[in-house]
């Protein structure tokens, strides 16, 4: 009880951090929690967000990568993994991804949705192109 009473304090304590934009201090109240709290889809998405917030977008994929390592069958992490690296703009990482979602569950609902995202990014022109 006393655990999740904890889960439950640092989640509120890290979203008044966020709120006063500071999401570095709000990413070191989840990661003082246990490994299994760390994990929970909850707090990993939380942190991957106050990641990206912070402009680490590469690190909220690794961090779902570690939690794909704790619980290799979890076909969500592989997942979020994959979105969270392209965001960063992790091509290589994201694909490592996708091709251990697949090896999960190759139906899973998002794996189309990262083929045509991780596709269209590789023929968007770069910066200073002109896309006509």
């Amino acid at each position: 009880e006393w655990a999740e009473q904890r889960v439950v304090y640092a989640r509120k304590l890290a979203r008044l951090f966020a709120a006063r934009d500071e999401p570095m201090e709000a990413i070191a109240v989840l990661d003082s929690l246990s490994p299994e709290a760390r994990f929970s889809p909850d707090v990993l998405r939380e942190t991957a967000e106050y990641l990206e917030a912070n402009g680490q977008a590469v690190l909220a994929g690794l961090q779902y990568e570690m939690a794909l390592k704790a619980r290799p069958t979890e076909a969500d992490y592989a997942a979020e993994s994959a979105l969270w690296y392209l965001k960063g703009g992790d091509r290589g990482a994201a694909q490592s991804m996708m091709e251990r979602l697949e090896a999960i569950d190759p139906r899973h609902m998002t794996l189309e949705v990262l083929r045509t995202r991780f596709n269209v990014e590789s023929v968007a022109p770069g910066p200073g192109t002109d896309a006509e």
